[in-house]
């Protein structure tokens, strides 16, 4: 008979190196799976920098939601 106590959960967890995609890495472990990639959250952040461009009638974009490191702004991360 087997004991439900032996079975052992799993916690999902991403591995990151040189501090780079943590609030990927963040996401996915709150949400217990590879649910986001690095284009899901690169195309929030691209759509970000595009509405925000609008709403402030910049002549040319400026990207404020992801940094070259993969660090993204908490608004993208929220949405």
């Amino acid at each position: 008979m087997k004991n439900n106590n032996s079975l052992a959960r799993h916690i999902y967890f991403e591995y990151q190196s040189s501090g780079k995609l943590c609030g990927l890495h963040c996401l996915n472990s709150l949400l217990q799976g590879p649910i986001f990639t690095i284009e899901n959250l690169s195309d929030i952040a691209l759509k970000l920098d595009e509405d925000e461009k609008t709403i402030l009638k910049r002549q040319k974009s400026v990207h404020e939601n992801v940094d070259l490191d993969g660090n993204f702004n908490v608004q993208v991360l929220a949405m």
